[in-house]
C-alpha cells in the first residue's frame, strides 16, 4: 500500500509519524520525569543495628557533599528489599552532632537523624501533601522514632497536622550508631549510620513483586546548634510533603534487573522504534547517493589510534587515582575530569589494567595503607580514613582479603 503512495504523501506519513510519536510520549510521561533507581532483592534479611557490613555489594545511588563553614558533610544511601520488608541504610558525615529533640518526638526533624518517605501508588501520588497511600519515617542518632501516614484529606486546611495520622499501626524499625560526641562542638565528629526497615504489609503492600513501583524521598536532617539546622533531600525539595515530586524506585531483583515488568509505556516505546525504524529504512533506500556519504577507512591504522589513545586515558585516570584515593574518589567525578562517561571510564580501565576503576582504587588504598601500618604510629582507624576508608571494619576486611592478613597482624609481623 505505501509503495502506491507517492513521493509528497510518504514524507507527509512520516511527518505524522512523527507527530503522533511526540502526542504519545507526552501522554505518558506523568511521573517519571524524576531519576530512578532499580532496588536490589535479597534472601538473607538484613539484621537492622545500625552497622553497615551487609550492604557492602550494594551500589550507592544517593551522594552529598557540601562543605559550609569548614564542615565536612557528606552522605551515602543504600535501599534493599526482601518479602517482608523494604530496607534503607544512611551513612552520614558529620563533624557536629548534635541532638535536642529527645522528649518532643514531633520535631525530630530539628536534630540530627534521617527521613524516609514513600508513596505506594504513585499514580495517585498528591502535589502538596500525604495521602493515605504516602507514609513518612523519621528518626534521630538518638534512636528516637517517629513514623507517621498521610490522611484521605485535600490540602485545603491551614493545619498541616489534620493531614497526617500519627498513631496509625506499624512496624518500624531504626537504629543509628555515632562515631563522637552529641551536643559538643567543641570538637569534631565522624558521623553516623542508620539502618531502618519499613514492613511492607503496613505500608498496605501485600505482595512486593520484581518491577513495582514507588515514589521515594530520602532526606538527612542536620543541626550544628541550638538554632541552626538544615535539611537536604534526594529529590532536592524545600518542602518534602510533596509525593507527586519524589523520585522513582523500582524493586527488582537480585542482580538489580527488572525482568518482569510489563508497561503500556514500554509497549509504546517499542511501537514507536519499530515504526522509526520503518520509517528509517524507507528514507535510506531513497536516497541515490548514500554511498558517496563515507569516505575509505583504514581500520588498521584506527584501531593503532584507539588503543593510543585508550592507553593515555588509562594512564592519566591512575595518576588522579594516586593523588585522589585518600578522599571519597567516585568514578563519575574521574570521568567528569577526563571529559569521558563513567561507562567510557570503566571499560578503558578494565582493558587497560584488567581492573575495574574499584579494583584499582581499593589496590592503590591498600598500597597505602601497608606503607603507613609499618611506618607510622597511626590507628588503625586513624589509616583507614587517611586512606579514604570510612568505616574500619571494612578497611580491615578489605586490608585482609587482599593481603591475606588483619591490619593488626599485619603490623605486627612487620615490626
Amino acid at each position: 500500500m505505501i509503495s502506491k503512495l507517492n513521493k509528497k504523501q510518504k514524507y507527509s506519513l512520516i511527518l505524522l509519524l512523527i507527530v503522533l510519536s511526540i502526542q504519545s510520549q507526552t501522554k505518558v510521561h506523568i511521573y517519571h520525569e524524576k531519576p530512578s533507581i532499580n532496588v536490589k532483592y535479597t534472601s538473607n534479611p538484613v539484621i537492622i543495628d545500625g552497622v553497615l557490613s551487609e550492604w557492602d555489594e550494594v551500589e550507592e545511588f544517593f551522594f552529598v557533599k557540601a562543605i559550609k563553614n569548614k564542615e565536612d558533610y557528606n552522605i551515602r544511601a543504600k535501599v534493599l528489599w526482601d518479602s517482608t520488608y523494604l530496607y534503607v541504610c544512611f551513612k552520614v558525615r558529620d563533624e557536629y552532632l548534635n541532638e535536642f529533640s529527645s522528649s518532643k518526638k514531633d520535631i525530630l526533624w530539628r536534630d540530627d537523624g534521617v527521613e524516609f518517605y514513600i508513596s505506594t501508588v504513585p499514580k495517585k501520588a498528591p502535589l502538596n501533601y500525604l495521602s493515605e497511600n504516602e507514609y513518612q519515617f523519621s528518626t534521630n542518632i538518638r534512636n528516637q522514632k517517629y513514623p507517621i501516614k498521610g490522611k484521605k484529606i485535600k490540602s485545603n486546611t491551614t493545619v498541616i497536622n489534620e493531614n497526617r495520622d500519627f498513631d496509625w499501626i506499624n512496624d518500624f524499625k531504626a537504629v543509628s550508631n555515632y562515631e563522637g560526641t552529641i551536643n559538643n562542638n567543641n570538637d569534631i565528629d565522624c558521623g553516623y549510620t542508620t539502618e531502618i526497615a519499613v514492613k511492607w504489609n503496613t505500608i498496605g503492600v501485600n505482595n512486593p513483586t520484581i518491577g513495582k513501583e514507588f515514589l521515594s524521598d530520602l532526606c538527612v536532617n542536620n543541626r550544628n546548634d541550638f538554632n541552626n539546622y538544615r535539611h537536604i533531600d534526594w529529590a532536592n525539595l524545600k518542602i518534602f510533603a510533596q509525593p507527586k515530586r519524589w523520585n522513582k524506585i523500582i524493586l527488582a531483583d537480585n542482580e538489580g534487573q527488572i525482568t518482569t515488568m510489563l508497561r503500556v509505556n514500554y509497549v509504546i516505546y517499542i511501537l514507536l522504534f519499530i515504526t522509526g525504524i520503518l520509517s528509517l529504512i524507507f528514507f535510506i533506500k531513497r536516497q541515490k547517493t548514500i554511498k558517496n556519504m563515507y569516505a575509505a577507512v583504514d581500520i588498521i591504522e584506527n584501531k593503532t589510534v584507539i588503543n593510543t589513545y585508550s592507553k593515555e586515558i588509562a594512564k592519566q585516570a591512575i595518576n588522579i587515582m594516586q593523588k585522589e584515593y585518600h578522599t571519597d574518589i567516585k568514578i563519575d567525578q574521574l570521568a567528569e575530569t577526563l571529559h569521558k562517561s563513567p561507562r567510557q571510564i570503566q571499560r578503558i580501565l578494565k582493558q587497560e589494567t584488567d581492573n575495574t576503576f574499584t579494583e584499582n582504587i581499593l589496590r592503590i588504598r591498600m598500597e597505602a595503607s601497608k606503607d603507613l601500618l609499618l611506618n607510622s604510629g597511626l590507628t588503625i582507624s586513624e589509616i583507614a580514613i587517611r586512606v579514604g576508608v570510612q568505616d574500619r571494619t571494612h578497611f580491615s576486611r578489605s586490608f585482609k582479603k587482599y593481603f591475606g592478613k588483619t591490619p593488626s597482624l599485619y603490623r605486627k609481623d612487620g615490626m
